[in-house]
């Protein structure tokens, strides 16, 4: 039909309806993206604390797997898989104690899982990531800021061991530990490319 609108101009009203319409329905059909990661181009740095002198250890951990589903430029969800066996130090008696029972116990627990559940855009390129975290086959909720640069998302993860079973040496559990206490928080400091 043809209608006039305050100014008096004619317009198609049908047209203007039918183009409306396909704007909503392409919009509500777009297509979700899922980005694989590269595990050979990502990286993961983990990091962990004494409870005296400021002292650190620093080491890195392998890339699985990862991908994030994505609609309309936000993620909708997503799982990245560690590999908790390539957990490396440059001390070679470090990177077995890790290994072992006493932390990780990668022969029985090979890798841990992080499962997107929801994400909010804090800025242009900052994210709020919700989601269920898995190590030692022990789930909590975890929350955590990560940026995003087209295909590549970089972020560091707060993580206590203690809540995953990881208890040695913390003061949390043991008593008189003096220079030999861990802090129950270590990093995972993290950059995920897509392919």
């Amino acid at each position: 039909y043809i209608a006039k609108n305050k100014a008096g101009k004619l317009f198609k009203g049908t047209a203007l309806i039918e183009t409306e319409a396909k704007l909503v329905a392409e919009n509500n059909n777009v297509k979700p993206k899922n980005i694989l990661f590269d595990t050979k181009k990502s990286t993961i740095k983990w990091t962990g604390y004494g409870e005296v002198g400021g002292y650190s250890l620093t080491g890195t951990i392998n890339l699985k797997s990862g991908n994030f589903q994505m609609e309309n430029n936000k993620i909708k969800s997503g799982t990245i898989i560690i590999d908790v066996k390539s957990i490396n130090h440059s001390d070679n008696h470090l990177k077995e104690h890790l290994k072992g029972e006493d932390f990780f116990d990668v022969a029985k627990y090979p890798t841990a899982t992080l499962v997107i559940l929801n994400s909010k855009l804090l800025s242009n390129n900052e994210i709020e990531i919700t989601g269920n975290l898995t190590i030692k086959k022990i789930t909590k909720p975890i929350v955590f800021i990560m940026k995003q640069n087209r295909n590549t998302f970089s972020g560091k993860i707060t993580i206590d061991r203690t809540v995953f079973g990881v208890q040695y040496n913390s003061k949390s559990f043991f008593d008189n530990l003096g220079g030999q206490a861990i802090k129950n928080d270590f990093d995972l400091e993290f950059k995920l490319i897509g392919k």
